[in-house]
Parts: C-alpha cells; sequence; structure tokens
C-alpha cells in the first residue's frame, strides 16, 4: 500500500527517511517547475534532478526540516540525521550543487551529543487538529513510546463512535495518544462523558499529564489519571466501582508472562461492574505465543472474543500502510478485538 501522507506529516510522525524523501519528491513532481526537467531523460535522471536542485533542496529544508510544528516539538536529533543523510544519498555523485543549509545542517546533526532520553511525535487527525506527543526511547521506558498496536487501536476507534454516552477507562494509556485522538473527534467528545487513563508508575502518568494538559490543553474536567497496578486486586476494585466504566481500551498490554492472570482479571471486573452494555476493545500484536493464547484462554472462561481485525502475515516487502492520517508499521500489525461477558 502507497504512502500518500506529504512529507512534512511523515516526518512529524518520525516514519522511515525513506519515505519521507519519496514523498517530497512526488510533491516536487505536482510543482510547475518539473516541467523544466521532464525533457532530460530517464525517469530516474529526472527524479535525481528534482532531488538535486538547489530550490528544492531549500524547500526540503524550509518546508520538511523547519516546518513550525517541528520548530516547537522537536523530533529525535538523530531522526533529523538519517533523513537529511537520506537526502544526500540520493543526490551525491551527480553533477549538481549542494545546498550550504542542506549540508551545514546535517554536518550540526552529526556533531550532536548524546542522544536524547525524550522528543516529540506530532500527529495530524484534521485540517486543523494536531496533537503533540513528548515520547522516549523504547528500550528506556515502554511506556514513553507510540506503538503500532496503539494506532491500530485508534483508527477502529475512529471509525467506531459510540451513540451514547460512555465512561472510557483505558489499561495502559502510554503516551495518551488514545485520549488525544478521541477528544479531537467529534462524536466521541459528544459522547464521553470522562475518560480515566491508567498505567502502573508514576513515570508514565507524569508524560501524560504533560501530554494532556501542557501540550495540548486538554479539557482537565473530563479525565482522571491514575495508577492501577493490575497485580492489587481489591484495591483496584473500589477504583473500578467508582469509576463505572462502560468501554475498556487497551493497547499492546500482552507482554509480560507475570502480569497475564491479573490483566485478564482487571479486564473481568471492569466487564462485571459495566454490566451486560460493557465492552473491551484490546488490539494487540502478536509477539508470544504462549502468552498470547493464556490470555485468551482466561478469559474465555467467563467471556467472549469477538477478533474483528486480525493481523495478516506481511506480504514481502510491504512494510507500512497509512491507516486515517497514521502510518503503521505492518511487520507489527495488531489484531483487534472484542471482549464482553457471557450472558
Amino acid at each position: 500500500m502507497a504512502i500518500t501522507l506529504s512529507s512534512v506529516v511523515l516526518y512529524r510522525q518520525q516514519v522511515h527517511s525513506i519515505d519521507v524523501v519519496d514523498a517530497y519528491l512526488a510533491e516536487c513532481r505536482q510543482r510547475q517547475t518539473y516541467g523544466a526537467y521532464k525533457a532530460e531523460g530517464t525517469e530516474t535522471r529526472e527524479e535525481c534532478n528534482l532531488l538535486a536542485h538547489v530550490e528544492h533542496q531549500d524547500g526540503f529544508m524550509s518546508i520538511v526540516i523547519r516546518d513550525p510544528c517541528v520548530e516547537i516539538y522537536p523530533v529525535e536529533r538523530e531522526y533529523t540525521r538519517r533523513v537529511l543523510a537520506e537526502y544526500i544519498r540520493r543526490i551525491e555523485g551527480r553533477d549538481t550543487e549542494f545546498s550550504e543549509d542542506l549540508l551545514e545542517s546535517y554536518a550540526s546533526a552529526c556533531r550532536s551529543g548524546a542522544p536524547e532520553k525524550i522528543w516529540y511525535k506530532t500527529f495530524t487527525l484534521g485540517p486543523e487538529t494536531t496533537v503533540a506527543f513528548r515520547v522516549g526511547h523504547q528500550f528506556h521506558d515502554v511506556g514513553q513510546s507510540v506503538w503500532p498496536s496503539g494506532l491500530v487501536l485508534v483508527n477502529f476507534l475512529l471509525a467506531n463512535p459510540p451513540s451514547e454516552d460512555v465512561t472510557v477507562l483505558e489499561l495502559g494509556c502510554g503516551v495518551g495518544l488514545s485520549a488525544m485522538c478521541l477528544h479531537g473527534c467529534t462524536m466521541w467528545a459528544q459522547h464521553t462523558r470522562r475518560m480515566i487513563l491508567t498505567d502502573y508508575t508514576e513515570e508514565v502518568l507524569a508524560n501524560v499529564s504533560h501530554n494532556l494538559f501542557d501540550v495540548n490543553r486538554f479539557d482537565r474536567s473530563v479525565v482522571e489519571i491514575s495508577l492501577l497496578d493490575w497485580t492489587k486486586c481489591e484495591e483496584n476494585e473500589v477504583r473500578i466501582r467508582r469509576w463505572q466504566a462502560g468501554v475498556i481500551v487497551a493497547a499492546d498490554v500482552i507482554y509480560d508472562v507475570k502480569v497475564i492472570e491479573p490483566l485478564a482479571r482487571t479486564i473481568e471486573m471492569c466487564l462485571r461492574v459495566a454490566g451486560n452494555k460493557g465492552v473491551c476493545i484490546v488490539a494487540q500484536t502478536f509477539r508470544n505465543e504462549s502468552s498470547y493464547h493464556k490470555f485468551l484462554e482466561l478469559l474465555s472462561e467467563s467471556c467472549t472474543i469477538e477478533f474483528v481485525r486480525r493481523s495478516q502475515p506481511c506480504e514481502e516487502g510491504l512494510i507500512k500502510a497509512v491507516e486515517g492520517n497514521f502510518v503503521i508499521d505492518m511487520a507489527n500489525l495488531a489484531s483487534v478485538f472484542l471482549v464482553r461477558l457471557k450472558r
């Protein structure tokens, strides 16, 4: 599936550098100046000329690298270096003049010091809706990364808004992506009484608070951020009964064998409190077969499980897809299933 989002949107999401430069090349083709190069030879040569022209090099710097949104919410420095390196790779060895801005920026990126622990990713939900999230390296804290299954979950939710008022509880809220995206959807915003965002560390919740309230000016009256350790069932039951959530959502929560059983019990508890209309929507990347099937086996004792989307083996060479306004790594594409109490 071809990626059709603009180069700057891809850059904000920190999609692979090749895709960013490819998207910019496609935009160059659409410019009026393309006619000046069209007679110069083969398609490959035309493409090289387009990228190599100093006007387009400077355009890449001003439109993509110095995008005003990225100036406010910067991407990872190492990612910028990779994008600039890819652009230079496309045009080096040709009889062309390099943009001083391009070369100086690449040299500066190469001289950067120690890698950052945090940076931002920005997603465009519509013509006037952009949300930014402070994230970190997934190996430092899994709760401060944007995972493919989280994007799959958001796309499913946006395509299936509620028809009546609901309270939403998220198990493992990560950077707060679901909350911000649903808040930007008219139907979800109209029908969401309250959103409860939970995770298991203070650091993750502090980052969620920063993303929602400091970065995106989220309405504090409709959201609650709370610690929730799935292993503390008795303590959790008091909170879950107070929250009375009818829609429970979770993405990429089946990864630690030690918490598979407590997670299943937590979901069952939420659904018992919610009653017959309660539903838990889970988006999950298939990683460990035994953990995945153990989780489904535990839930199936008291719940029905309806798969509304199953991840399919990826075709060779097909590694990404655009769903809504998100680029998703298809090698890690998630299944989505609905969990309800048996009647």
